[in-house]
């Protein structure tokens, strides 16, 4: 266990046979707080790597259900959670790798106290002397990394900070959103979101601007002093700058203002174009594969794994393509389930089935089950002319479809089965008119 080396009274006062410093004292500057660092980024970073599969798997099960403002709104949530996330991985580990360094440079220094021997060193006498002059000493370099290891250590929790800040005004305003939209029954909860978040950004931001430029001008006690100093108020609290603020302030006063913003911003930066890289290359968006002169897995000539339920794994099991049981048949029948897709089967429906809002306003009268059979029978029939389906050409005219829950995804749609016994051994394939079409083979 390293011990803190004591500064050692004046001669004067030294009693004789005084014991000397252990030799494998730490640094007097020493950070107290390192072996806490270290258990805490230890710790955090195990922990914080199982979480982004935890955030891809709720989103992906989630966003299915949505609508087109609500899913506007979830992915707005989801990029910043994942941010946040990679915020945290990439500054920990930074730290721990820091931190770890620096253990070694202290058992080193305990080990070899003079440190580097350029009389016994093999270099030219020109590149001794450059060097010489240039490198820091052991203990200089021990120094550097325990201030950096405990600056990045306060980082951390500062960027996170702010990007939970983020998000937690995403969620008010996606709260109050939401309760404005069912209150007004229109779409308005993206719209209400982004004025929102620009009142909750630009607000501040604006005030704070307008107090550099002309608060040391104003009257103290006037209206326009208490206009700001009330905005101030709101500031400071709707910030956090009461759990946050001391953090961050002394962050930005201590080091040039212009290097930690820049810091700040690149690093802010940086995760985020990784949480839009890794969820594009999730959803198969992109690829770092060296495929460029191979075509996707999709159309006329390829087959998405995504079309079979018995290939649809991961991710893959949320998504709304339609599909079958299998790519090879062994059954009396192709069972075909459709999804429904709020984000556009909403629209979709309501221009195309001109009677949907009537056969709904029915079945919310008093003729009951009976109303609530026909509404359904209504939207049946037009996502059945929707999704119309064709097998080896051949329109399916009498496919009948039933609502129906999927169990492993928990997404709803139609399912509908397709007879298969005056069917030729070989190759047959499916086809789906719904926007995007859909091609489906499969083999009996």
């Amino acid at each position: 266990m390293f011990v803190r080396d004591v500064p050692s009274p004046p001669e004067s006062a030294e009693p004789s046979g005084a014991p000397a410093p252990p030799e494998n004292a730490l640094p007097k500057d020493t950070t107290p707080t390192w072996e806490l660092e270290l258990l805490i980024s230890g710790a955090v970073v195990f922990g914080l790597l199982q979480l982004p599969a935890v955030v891809d798997g709720l989103y992906d099960a989630a966003a299915p259900r949505l609508g087109a403002d609500p899913q506007a709104v979830a992915r707005l949530g989801y990029i910043y959670l994942k941010t946040t996330l990679f915020a945290l991985i990439i500054g920990f580990l930074v730290h721990l790798a820091a931190r770890a360094y620096w253990v070694a440079l202290v058992g080193l220094r305990s080990v070899f106290r003079s440190g580097v021997q350029w009389e016994r060193s093999r270099l030219g006498p020109v590149t001794r002397e450059v060097w010489q002059q240039r490198m820091p000493s052991l203990e200089t370099t021990i120094e550097r990394f325990d201030n950096f290891s405990s600056t990045v250590f306060a980082v951390c929790f500062s960027v996170v900070w702010l990007l939970l800040f983020s998000v937690l005004a995403l969620a008010v305003g996606g709260g109050v959103a939401y309760g404005v939209s069912r209150l007004v029954g229109g779409r308005v909860a993206l719209p209400v979101v982004q004025w929102l978040v620009v009142a909750l950004v630009l607000v501040p931001a604006a005030a704070g601007v307008l107090d550099r430029r002309i608060g040391g001008r104003l009257r103290p006690g006037g209206p326009g002093w208490r206009a700001l100093r009330s905005a101030a108020r709101a500031r400071y609290w709707i910030m956090g700058w009461e759990l946050f603020g001391p953090a961050f302030q002394t962050l930005v006063t201590a080091r040039r203002r212009r290097a930690s913003y820049v810091a700040l911003i690149g690093g802010l930066t940086v995760c985020v174009a990784l949480s839009f890289v890794s969820t594009m290359v999730r959803k198969r968006e992109i690829s770092l594969a060296s495929y460029a002169r191979l075509p996707a897995a999709s159309g006329r000539y390829g087959i998405d794994s995504r079309h079979y339920a018995d290939q649809r794994t991961g991710s893959d099991r949320f998504s709304s393509l339609p599909f079958i049981q299998s790519d090879m048949i062994r059954d009396p029948y192709v069972r075909l389930f459709v999804p429904y897709r709020p984000s556009s089967d909403d629209a979709v429906l309501a221009a195309s089935c001109p009677g949907l809002a009537a056969s709904a306003r029915s079945a919310d009268g008093p003729a009951g089950a009976a109303a609530e059979d026909r509404a359904a029978a209504v939207v049946l029939g037009c996502l059945t002319r929707i999704h119309r389906v064709t097998l080896d050409g051949r329109a399916l005219d009498g496919l009948e479809f039933r609502f129906y829950t999927e169990p492993s995804s928990g997404l709803r749609g139609i399912l509908g089965y397709i007879p298969l016994a005056a069917m030729a051994k070989g190759r047959h394939v499916l086809t789906l008119d719904s926007a995007p079409a859909q091609v489906i083979p499969f083999w009996l």
